[in-house]
């Protein structure tokens, strides 16, 4: 299975089994991936500590809606703020969920003609993702998880995908699936990541799967396969992490099911 296979490599490398320190769920045909983030965030929180942190490269607040969260300061366009007037990003913003969980969504209340975004330099967008990161750590979060929102033109988007150890490409239907292979292939040769870094996440049917989840490059040869996976957290996060590391948690029915019943 491709994600063996990535910590297998790991293993080796390092003597010992390691999970992904960061994360990235995408869906470059533009699905909104909010809920299956934030219930892998929660799913994550059973075996370690998880910021997750919303990349609103299109302005849209699909996490705070998601997690019914309100608050008008604590929001990504805040601390893009605080990054771009200071050079330091502090997270403050962090809204703490448990003493496992901690989210950072777009703003509710963002101005969908004018989205704080288009105020903040390429630099700052750059930096984002590996500052979010280096200062979730720092306090304390030991995985971190982006819900990326653009495409790999936008540089949020990009630079999450680049820092990842692990990007969950989310598709709806087979035309999903032709538009993601076509940016795997973009992003294997501008980041040149091994294949095991991607993994398909959907429920499309495996016979249709199996005949179309491998890539080829521009001459035609195949590059391999990509690893598909159902669309579960629970099942996500039981192959990223050891069984016996996992713990009880207790959520709120606010976060786990905010806005609706499962199923």
């Amino acid at each position: 299975m491709g994600l063996r296979k990535l910590f297998r490599r790991n293993e080796r490398a390092n003597g010992r089994k390691t999970s992904p320190k960061v994360l990235a769920v995408w869906s470059p045909a533009g699905s909104n991936t909010a809920r299956f983030s934030l219930e892998l965030g929660q799913e994550i929180a059973l075996y370690t500590t998880v910021a997750l942190a919303e990349l609103s490269c299109q302005g849209i607040p699909r996490l705070g809606f998601i997690s019914d969260v309100t608050e008008r300061e604590k929001c990504a366009e805040t601390a893009l703020l605080e990054l771009e007037k200071t050079g330091y990003l502090s997270l403050s913003q962090l809204i703490v969920r448990s003493d496992r969980m901690a989210l950072l969504p777009a703003s509710v209340y963002a101005s969908p003609d004018y989205p704080v975004i288009n105020r903040i330099s390429l630099q700052t967008l750059m930096d984002y993702p590996v500052k979010f990161s280096n200062t979730a750590r720092k306090l304390g979060y030991s995985t971190i998880l982006f819900e990326c929102q653009g495409q790999i033109t936008s540089p949020m988007t990009f630079f999450a995908l680049k820092n990842a150890d692990l990007v969950l490409l989310v598709v709806r239907d087979l035309d999903d699936l032709a538009f993601t292979l076509l940016n795997v292939r973009s992003l294997l040769q501008l980041l040149k990541a091994p294949l095991q870094k991607f993994c398909l996440v959907g429920d499309l049917d495996s016979l249709a799967l199996a005949d179309i989840n491998y890539l080829r490059d521009e001459e035609g040869n195949v590059l391999g396969d990509l690893t598909v996976i159902r669309p579960s957290p629970g099942e996500v996060a039981e192959l990223l992490w050891p069984q016996e590391g996992r713990q009880v948690q207790e959520f709120s029915k606010k976060i786990l099911w905010a806005g609706g019943q499962n199923g």
